[in-house]
């Protein structure tokens, strides 16, 4: 609602506006950017934005949603295409012949994935992370690009995490401990 619309009466002989203040406007601002209507009694009141006012916000907002929609349309890879699916910012990298390991790390959770130094082909690709204490979770299969992501909850706890392409092989050792 704009702040000198709501349905006030504005008196006058005969629906006249002149000289007459509308919640604070002046009545030059109020012929300018309201429509006059009469309520059931008869007397005249400010209603709405005219229709001027009306299509330039239709306008402004069809603006806004086109807008939105192109940017979607040009706007570059997420966040988590770039780190293979992990959230958390990056605590490691392991980098070995065929490829690189990486681990990220978050608030609650240690996420790990295996990345190819070309995609192309598939070959073997694996990746597993353990908590110290837990079992470790595992990707492995035929992939083009990388395997993974696994994550793991790693409150305060070190992970071991390997992972592997083709014939190469890394692992990290206990690590965020």
């Amino acid at each position: 609602m704009h702040p000198y619309e709501g349905g006030v009466t504005c008196g006058g002989a005969a629906g006249s506006l002149a000289g007459a203040t509308f919640r604070g406007a002046p009545a030059s601002y109020v012929r300018a950017h309201f429509v006059r209507a009469r309520d059931r009694s008869g007397d005249w009141m400010v209603r709405g934005w005219s229709g001027r006012g009306r299509r330039a916000a239709s306008l402004g907002a069809l603006t806004t949603a086109l807008w939105l929609c192109v940017g979607g349309l040009f706007a570059g890879p997420s966040v988590q295409a770039a780190s293979g699916g992990c959230a958390g910012r990056l605590a490691r990298t392991v980098a070995f012949g065929e490829g690189e390991l990486r681990v990220y790390k978050s608030r609650n959770q240690a996420c790990a994935v295996t990345v190819a130094r070309t995609s192309g082909e598939r070959r073997r690709m694996a990746v597993s992370i353990q908590p110290r204490g837990g079992a470790p979770v595992r990707d492995a299969g035929r992939f083009t690009r990388y395997a993974g992501p696994v994550t793991v909850g790693a409150i305060s706890r070190c992970v071991y995490v390997k992972g592997s392409v083709g014939g190469g092989s890394a692992d990290s050792g206990w690590i965020l401990c």
